[in-house]
């Protein structure tokens, strides 16, 4: 496995330094991509997407391609956290990502999607993003549940699999100063009968809130 701290990502500037990149046979495509000039430049250009290179030194060993999309509420689960007066939900869409073939089973792809969830949360505190969305391929579903994403029910596209992540995170309003803090799992104690206590961060406050209507936003 690759340590994370050894691998840099890099804006994309040229199909030049793509030069050594290889996909499995097959999936040739996928490095066409990034080393012919009518397509990853060409998408940048035309402000339709923005590819990242991930290099170990001098070598590309992978790259993802990332836009801004959308998903239809109809499509998400009933529970999914307060999205269904909307129409659509704001989205990253991880619309490409290769590893070279001689890094295959070396965590590059779970290096990528992290890059990619980061990219995103950022985002998040900017211009709205609820979700990282992607048509996966057959044979990288498991790498992307692996790393928290789930299915979209019943949709596929051109023989690939539609999953999303949720960056949602509940915060919490402490009732007695008001602080609104993100509260996680093991912040959260069930203490039956349909309530869970929460500590308060900032003045240790414990209180009980009913389950699933402990969170401000």
């Amino acid at each position: 496995m690759i340590p994370r701290g050894e691998v840099t990502p890099s804006k994309y500037q040229s199909p030049s330094e793509c030069g050594e990149f290889q996909c499995e046979e097959g999936k040739e495509g996928y490095a066409d991509f990034v080393k012919k000039e009518d397509e990853a430049l060409k998408l940048y250009y035309q402000n339709t997407n923005v590819t990242y290179l991930f290099k170990l030194k001098e070598d590309v060993i992978g790259y993802v391609a990332i836009a801004m999309s959308s998903l239809p509420t109809k499509q998400l689960p009933e529970d999914l956290g307060r999205v269904h007066k909307y129409d659509h939900v704001p989205s990253l869409l991880l619309g490409q990502m290769a590893r070279d073939i001689r890094f295959r089973g070396t965590g590059v792809g779970d290096h990528m999607i992290d890059f990619v969830v980061n990219k995103a949360n950022g985002l998040a505190e900017e211009i709205g993003c609820r979700l990282v969305i992607v048509d996966s391929e057959p044979d990288t579903v498991a790498c992307y549940e692996r790393n928290g994403f789930e299915r979209v029910s019943h949709v596929e596209t051109d023989g690939k699999t539609k999953l999303y992540l949720d960056l949602w995170r509940p915060h919490t309003k402490c009732k007695r100063c008001g602080y609104i803090y993100q509260s996680t799992v093991k912040d959260r104690k069930d203490i039956g009968e349909g309530k869970l206590q929460i500590t308060c961060p900032k003045c240790g406050e414990q209180s009980e809130y009913p389950t699933g209507e402990y969170y401000f936003n």
